[in-house]
This record gives structure tokens, sequence and C-alpha cells, in this order.
């Protein structure tokens, strides 16, 4: 089993943009991009309480290194938040540090 995942994750999936506002795109293989969307559910599963930014949430730094560094995009935390209103919250606090 250790082996097939080892396999799985050789190639990775990557996020570029175009040069037009508002566009990205997420590029892989079928089993790329499952095996992404496995480690979304494993890292949300998995979070554990902390602060983040100043703020009380849950995190996992399970996705660090899922997408390929080709890409214009890496994801280092999963950060969980307990509403729309403290997501907000805490992408302007990011945004403007």
């Amino acid at each position: 089993m250790e082996k097939k995942m080892e396999t799985r994750l050789s190639g990775r999936p990557l996020v570029t943009h175009q040069t037009g506002e508002n566009e990205s795109f997420l590029i892989g293989t079928r089993e790329q991009l499952l095996s992404l969307a496995e480690s979304i559910v494993q890292a949300v599963n998995s979070a554990k309480p902390s602060e983040f930014f100043g703020h009380r949430v849950l995190t996992s730094n399970i996705l660090y290194g899922k997408l390929d560094s080709k890409g214009e995009l890496g994801i280092d935390e999963v950060v969980i938040v307990e509403s729309d209103e403290q997501k907000d919250a805490v992408f302007y606090t990011v945004y403007n540090s």
C-alpha cells in the first residue's frame, strides 16, 4: 500500500493563472486531482486547534508540498474557521499583514 501511495504522489497537480483578471486553473491528471481531493479531506479531518494571525482556528499542514512547484500557487496550511464572517476576518488579516 505504501509503495502505491508513493507512485500516486510522484506527480502533483499545479495551479496556474492566465493574464486575464480572475482566471486560474487547477491542472492535473484524474489520479493527481483525486489524490489532492483526498488530501484535502484528510487535512480537514486532522486539523488541530491553533492560533493563526491572531485568530483561534483549526489548522493542518498535510497539503504542504502536494502541488507541483512549477505552478504559481502552493499551500502551506489549511485553515478551518467557524463561520463565513471569521473566514473574511482571517483573510483580511493575512491580506493586510
